[in-house]
């Protein structure tokens, strides 16, 4: 009998923690739901919602903008007027003809003097003081853009400075020597006309001109820098038994770009003919950063410049599957 007492006293304890635990929840829902409606209306930022570091509350104690705060807000046109608050006094910049003004903010007795054509002053869109626009129709002069006045051209000759001629003997109206070419005769060939003429070698060198610069080329010794780091890279070496791959520099030469001989690359090292899966074109300035193993670094520091790009007739996906052994070289490849 006394066991069963003790165990109902048990039970009976157990019900009272469960039922205190549930009331706990109901209050601190309660309590939470209350603080966010109260932070909803005071502006109150805390965690969580932009307060500031370590969580501290802040309330937003900004006045709410009235029609008498002597602030220029809520969309008023001058200081507590217009916009949501009564109408603002007349003035002379309301854009409004009122106050006894005889034009809009202009005239009457409180503004200043309205724009008129006997004024003396260049206003309203006049050409000239007092002519053109709404006014009156300026005598003809040399800058109208009117052909008038015994003018000979548009505003020149006549009472006006001398039209232009092709035999003036000044370099104008678009001439590219004195008298000569744009609407004049085309000028004679010279050694600084910009063009490949009279038995020039190059534009405006070699023939009668002075010596055209020399091509460039690769030299022998550029030659053997290449071979050496070809024959030195793992790039050359991982590549499949049949790949090809051309390797082409170009240069620039009296304002054009020339290419230089294919150098042929395969898994030997330099091949002497072979069709290429694709070529590797770059600037020859390249070659003089070659320093035997650093092959891919240099072609991807071109890449980076603008100065190398990749061409081929094959699939991206054919070149994947033919160089997949080459894949960590990607970036340098350009595939």
């Amino acid at each position: 009998m006394e066991e069963v007492k003790v165990n109902k006293i048990k039970h009976i304890k157990k019900i009272f923690v469960l039922f205190g635990i549930v009331i706990l929840i109901v209050a601190c829902f309660f309590a939470i739901t209350q603080f966010e409606k109260f932070k909803t209306r005071e502006g109150i930022k805390g965690p969580g919602t932009g307060g500031s570091a370590g969580g501290q509350v802040q309330i937003n104690n900004t006045p709410t903008p009235t029609c008498s705060d002597g602030i220029k807000n809520q969309g008023e046109i001058g200081i507590n007027c217009g916009g949501p608050c009564s109408a603002c006094p007349p003035s002379c910049l309301d854009g409004i003809k009122n106050q006894d003004e005889t034009g809009v903010d202009c005239g009457g007795t409180i503004c200043s003097a309205c724009p008129t054509c006997f004024d003396k002053i260049q206003n309203q869109g006049e050409r000239h003081i007092d002519c053109g626009g709404p006014c009156i129709a300026c005598p003809p002069d040399c800058s109208d853009g009117i052909k008038n006045q015994n003018e000979t051209g548009v505003d020149c000759g006549g009472p006006c400075a001398a039209c232009p001629t092709c035999s003036d003997g000044i370099k104008n109206q678009g001439e590219i020597g004195i008298d000569c070419s744009g609407p004049c005769i085309a000028c004679p060939p010279s050694c600084s006309d910009g063009i490949k003429n009279q038995d020039e070698i190059g534009v405006d060198c070699g023939g009668p001109c002075n010596a055209c610069p020399q091509r460039p080329i690769i030299t022998t010794e550029q030659k053997n820098l290449i071979g050496q780091t070809l024959s030195s890279s793992a790039f050359v070496k991982d590549m499949p038994e049949k790949g090809i791959i051309a390797l082409r520099f170009y240069d620039f030469f009296l304002g054009e770009r020339i290419w230089h001989d294919d150098i042929l690359i395969g898994k030997s090292g330099i091949l002497s003919g072979g069709t290429p899966d694709m070529t590797l074109m770059m600037h020859a300035r390249y070659i003089s950063q070659l320093n035997g193993a650093n092959l891919c670094d240099v072609i991807s520091s071109a890449k980076t410049n603008g100065e190398m790009w990749v061409e081929s007739d094959q699939s991206d996906a054919k070149l994947l599957f033919k160089y997949s052994g080459m894949i960590k070289y990607r970036d340098c490849l350009g595939f």
